[in-house]
């Protein structure tokens, strides 16, 4: 009698991984940890394209430069090539877009990094209780003036209001509580709460004899928001500001709130001419209490929101009126702070976490794709390789998909951070990504009898290991393996053709399959010179259906 055999053919990744656990469209999978399908591919290092392959290609991560406090903001400026890194215990510092040249400048006293912004030649930097800025920067010698709004304008106080912690194991960390942003309209406005009252408060500057030098009518208090309402991201929204708020319990500040049962967070649009003259989205319109961070882009306004110590980040978009859209939700990763999202054109980078075989991993995700029309795909683009939290995100080459991230050491006593990122030039690196398929329902007993998994690249050295892996009848939690298969290395390669036959193979109703790319032992750095090994596609799977 003839066997039942049917095949399955991955052809495209480029759904992303599916909102649901069950259940994909063609081109979806179940999860991935570092895997960039924006990625081009690169045989050699230095003999590559910069475009998309489409393909499973893991990312590399590394150790850049070490920091004396979690990196909060990343801000660049029109006037250098200079990074400026403003870190939780108020450290200052320089260093090249690739993290390279890391310098510290000076170290701000009283300051959890609460909010730092380029404006008119300088660079802004608050503390509890001032701003401090740095400049001026198309001079020579730039120099710190580190109480610029009470000392040189004048200006009263900020307030050291104490926000919601977030997700950041080991450390205690709180979310920033005096946002910055520069607005179209030339002016630089910055979060505060004065009397249990949410404001804004506004620094302008013009030119007299050097750029930004001479006060222009900057004002405290330049709008106030209801009572118990307390700023959290400000953006821009064409000529508006658009203003993320949360209702602040006082007794939950600084604590682990759920806040359950408390109301939604607000979305408010001002247009920056009149004190009382803004409107509104109530907390019913809004699904989240609290929104963590804002971003344009393309002219679209997105929300990250969640719980302050939540296991989940909603992004959304607004449509207009007073709508918002879902456009994803990432399970069991914490908002990010507003310092750690960023994005070129429809793509939008920010910091999460994900679980992966063994542990749990933060990391960076993705909405969208450099390539035009490819709008809602969720990726997990960046692995850290740790599980402490990242906190500042920054492209540092958009074209090469390479990012700059901020994050704690994974240690209790250290108070200490470090600048990391993904990069080919990074010695030593490491890769550590996954990838799971979706889970193929099949509804009677089977058996896999072959898989075909082709790699894009030949492979040149000693330093990777893909663990190909089969998941059998819902054995995905902490994604446990069935069947582990001969990897893919130097040892037993002989073509960029591998087909594994596994042996006994057997499920009731459904399976999946996944790949981890390993280094030789766990832990071992990756050479320089040995890349990446991407797996191209399709990977075809043969399976035997079985008599019930």
């Amino acid at each position: 009698m003839a066997r039942n055999i049917h095949q399955i053919r991955i052809e495209s990744i480029l759904g992303g991984i599916s909102p649901y656990d069950k259940f994909s469209t063609s081109d979806e999978f179940k999860s991935s940890l570092g895997i960039n399908p924006d990625l081009p591919i690169a045989s050699t290092i230095g003999t590559q394209t910069h475009r998309a392959s489409g393909y499973l290609i893991p990312t590399v991560y590394g150790n850049v430069a070490a920091t004396t406090s979690m990196p909060m903001w990343f801000i660049g400026t029109p006037k250098n090539n200079n990074l400026y890194v403003y870190g939780h215990a108020g450290t200052i510092a320089s260093c090249n877009f690739d993290g390279s040249n890391y310098g510290e400048i000076t170290s701000l006293t009283s300051s959890i990094g609460g909010g730092a912004e380029y404006y008119d030649n300088y660079v802004y930097f608050a503390t509890n209780s001032t701003v401090a800025r740095f400049g001026p920067l198309n001079q020579d010698s730039p120099t710190i003036n580190s109480d610029f709004w009470g000392n040189s304008l004048g200006k009263t106080s900020l307030t050291n209001t104490v926000y919601p912690e977030w997700n950041c194991w080991p450390e205690s960390m709180l979310y920033p509580n005096h946002v910055m942003h520069r607005h179209s309209n030339g002016k630089l406005y910055f979060a505060d709460v004065v009397g249990n009252q949410g404001v804004l408060h506004c620094i302008s500057t013009k030119k007299t004899t050097i750029e930004g030098d001479t006060d222009d009518g900057s004002t405290y208090n330049a709008i106030d928001f209801p009572q118990g309402m307390y700023p959290t991201a400000i953006e821009s929204y064409g000529s508006d500001i658009a203003v993320a708020l949360y209702e602040s319990s006082n007794s939950d500040a600084g604590s682990h709130p759920n806040m359950k049962g408390v109301n939604n967070a607000r979305l408010v649009f001002w247009d920056t001419t009149n004190p009382d003259n803004y409107y509104q989205i109530t907390s019913v319109e809004f699904p989240d209490p609290f929104i963590s961070a804002l971003r344009n882009a393309n002219g679209v306004l997105y929300t990250f929101s969640g719980y302050p110590y939540g296991d989940y980040t909603r992004i959304c978009r607004f449509v207009g009126g007073y709508s918002f859209e879902q456009v994803a939700i990432v399970e069991n990763s914490s908002i990010p702070i507003a310092g750690g999202v960023d994005s070129v054109l429809n793509k939008i980078i920010f910091t999460g976490k994900v679980d992966s075989p063994g542990s749990a991993y933060s990391s960076v995700f993705s909405i969208g794709s450099k390539i035009s029309g490819i709008s809602k795909v969720v990726n997990n683009m960046v692995s850290s390789g740790m599980n402490y939290p990242l906190g500042a995100l920054k492209y540092a080459s958009f074209t090469s998909e390479t990012i700059l991230t901020g994050g704690w050491n994974n240690d209790y006593n250290l108070i200490a951070g470090g600048l990391d990122g993904n990069s080919l030039n990074i010695d030593p690196f490491f890769c550590n990504s996954f990838w799971v398929s979706q889970v193929f329902r099949i509804g009677q007993p089977f058996k896999i009898t072959k898989i075909k998994t082709n790699l894009a690249t030949i492979p040149y050295n000693n330093y990777f290991n893909i663990v190909p892996r089969i998941y059998i009848d819902d054995t995905y939690s902490n994604f446990p393996s069935n069947y582990t298969l001969t990897g893919i290395n130097m040892t037993t390669y002989t073509s960029r053709n591998y087909v594994h036959r596994p042996t006994n193979a057997t499920g009731l109703y459904n399976f999946g399959i996944g790949y981890t790319w390993e280094t030789e032992s766990t832990g071992c750095p990756l050479a320089v010179d040995g890349g990446v090994f991407p797996i191209a596609l399709p990977i075809i799977i043969e399976y035997e259906l079985l008599d019930d």
